[in-house]
């Protein structure tokens, strides 16, 4: 009956008026009247008022997202005991964004630190980088990021939900916290992921670089994939983790001999030739484990010698053991002086 009666006075306005029928559902004694002639002319105010006025808090909260008007909507969690329950209804619903904030701050200051959750002494702050977002105006919020004048906690999350990138990278670096810059920068284009790396301390760069490379899309792993192994922050090991296909590997394979001509001296093993007459040494491997069998130190730390008979040497060491100070090089090598293995020395030279 009542729906029905609703359907009818909203379907004919001209006719009746809410006074009228306000008047005729009184006499009815019905306590339920003024929600029911709020509901069919659509008064929001007046059934926020009603379910205040009964304390049915519940019935409220799930009328509350229908109002468009977010002023009513705030003033009427306000009015709810418990601070709580007005966070929860906001975070529930998600009425209440940046782009709303600025006008509930205007004109319901006192809402700041009951329900938003931003300080008072912050307004002013908000109200700033908020006018900046809106305009879109990059080189005013940059300003701030250089003069710190405001939070910039606070105008990098209202820059990242206003999709401004460029600003909001750039005080997450201020922030210290470089990696996070990287990946909002990079929602904002490979260029401009590219030009917040060039601010980045050096000693943050290569966790930047990886961040960059594991968020970024395949048509941009190459172009990154190339500035990577252009920057030389990397040793030829990590190189080898980011080249992942035969492709790439043709494109920088020149960077990686260069790379690993670095690398031979350092890791791994390298070739050592050395020829002496008579007899005739093999060329041998040396590794860099290989010490001198004087001091037991890495031989490849200065220069050395290795007899024919496998007897290695630093250099220093070989001439401190044979005492033999000022005496021609040719004399002291031309025997082992642990085994006393006869070689005659053709060339010497070493790999330093």
């Amino acid at each position: 009956m009542s729906n029905d009666f609703k359907l009818f006075v909203q379907r004919y306005p001209d006719i009746f008026n809410k006074q009228n029928i306000g008047e005729k559902l009184l006499q009815l004694d019905w306590e339920q009247a003024p929600l029911f002639l709020s509901e069919i002319f659509n008064d929001d105010q007046e059934i926020i008022d009603y379910h205040l006025f009964h304390q049915n808090y519940s019935t409220l909260l799930e009328y509350l997202p229908k109002v468009k008007d977010l002023a009513l909507v705030v003033n009427a969690l306000l009015r709810i005991p418990g601070s709580q329950i007005a966070m929860s209804y906001i975070s529930n619903n998600n009425i209440i964004d940046p782009a709303e904030i600025m006008l509930l701050l205007s004109n319901l200051p006192q809402i700041s630190n009951k329900v938003i959750g931003f300080p008072k002494s912050r307004i002013q702050e908000i109200l700033l980088v908020l006018s900046h977002c809106l305009n879109k105006d990059i080189v005013s919020l940059n300003n701030i990021i250089q003069s710190r004048t405001c939070s910039l906690e606070i105008l990098s999350s209202f820059c990242i939900y206003f999709k401004l990138f460029e600003p909001a990278a750039k005080a997450l670096v201020k922030m210290g916290m470089p990696i996070r810059s990287i990946a909002v920068a990079y929602k904002g284009g490979i260029s401009l992921a590219f030009s917040i790396l060039n601010i980045v301390k050096a000693s943050e760069k290569k966790q930047c670089w990886m961040k960059l490379l594991s968020i970024a899309e395949d048509n941009d792993r190459k172009t990154i994939i190339k500035k990577i192994i252009s920057s030389d922050l990397f040793e030829f090991e990590e190189l080898l983790q980011f080249v992942d296909d035969n492709e790439q590997i043709g494109l920088y394979r020149d960077k990686i001999k260069e790379s690993a001509q670095k690398l031979q001296f350092t890791e791994g093993e390298c070739l050592f030739q050395r020829k002496f007459k008579p007899p005739q040494m093999q060329d041998f491997v040396l590794k860099l484990s290989d010490c001198c069998d004087v001091c037991s130190s890495k031989l490849i730390t200065t220069e050395f010698i290795r007899f024919p008979c496998g007897h290695s040497f630093h250099e220093d060491c070989l001439k401190n053991l044979c005492q033999r100070e000022g005496i021609p090089d040719d004399d002291i090598f031309e025997s082992c002086p642990l085994c006393g293995f006869s070689s005659l020395i053709d060339q010497f030279s070493s790999i330093y």
